[in-house]
């Protein structure tokens, strides 16, 4: 009788496992699934930290999703909370003219790249083309146009399995802002229109940039030296403006 009953819970118990490592890999593979759609609605579902690229000061946990080609890409998972102190410290950074959002989208996003690696946190870059505009006390007109814009991306864990790409841009908003947010205060005017909208690394610099090398893997010297040029121009025009 004992053995029987031995025999039956062993049963039991093996079924058991085999039921929830079943439950697991389709749960895995759900996971899979919506991130993949996740790339176009700026939301993904990776709660599982990947193995990461590089030693980093800070312990982050990576999350994947996908640039305008399905490639795949890591970016860090951040709170809520420590995105908006990574925001105050790009916004208050003296070197960027925030201030002069007219042009120069380019080069605030990859010297906030930058200084967020330094920082230990990996971003990506979200590009719009489209006729975009955007209120603004920041010109004399009250408004800016474009027909593209850049701004850097990091995952947001809002909640228990709720992820978010969220975006910085202190040029139009004062603190980090879903993706979906940033979409549509560029598109709400009058005509207004989003053509594309594409997730790039962190290494690309402008639409240009992708058209010269589509599989970038590192800053191009070009590009930095840009930056830095570009970045004390219209902090000077930005000056100049606030002294009139």
């Amino acid at each position: 009788m004992n053995l029987i009953i031995i025999l039956l819970f062993s049963v039991l118990t093996f079924t058991t496992h085999a039921e929830t490592i079943s439950d697991e890999k389709t749960a895995v593979s759900n996971i899979l699934t919506l991130n993949k759609i996740a790339s176009s609605t700026g939301e993904t579902t990776t709660p599982e930290c990947l193995p990461s690229p590089a030693p980093t000061p800070v312990k982050l946990k990576w999350a994947t999703v996908y640039d305008w080609k399905g490639r795949v890409m890591n970016i860090n998972i951040v709170s809520p909370e420590y995105a908006v102190e990574l925001f105050n410290k790009l916004k208050n950074q003296p070197h960027i003219p925030f201030e002069y959002p007219s042009d120069g989208c380019y080069a605030r996003a990859h010297e906030m790249s930058l200084l967020l690696e330094k920082e230990g946190v990996i971003t990506g870059k979200v590009f719009i083309e489209g006729d975009l505009k955007v209120e603004t006390k920041a010109v004399k007109q009250g408004y800016v146009e474009w027909w593209y814009h850049v701004a850097p991306i990091i995952i947001v864990k809002e909640k228990e399995s709720v992820y978010k790409t969220y975006v910085f841009d202190p040029s139009i908003f004062d603190k980090p802002v879903p993706v979906e947010m940033w979409y549509n205060i560029q598109t709400k005017h009058f005509r207004g229109r989003m053509d594309k909208h594409y997730f790039t690394k962190r290494f690309y610099y402008s639409p240009t940039s992708l058209i010269k090398n589509d599989n970038r893997e590192e800053y191009s010297e070009e590009n930095l030296k840009d930056t830095k040029e570009t970045l004390k121009k219209l902090l000077d025009l930005q000056n100049k403006l606030k002294g009139m």
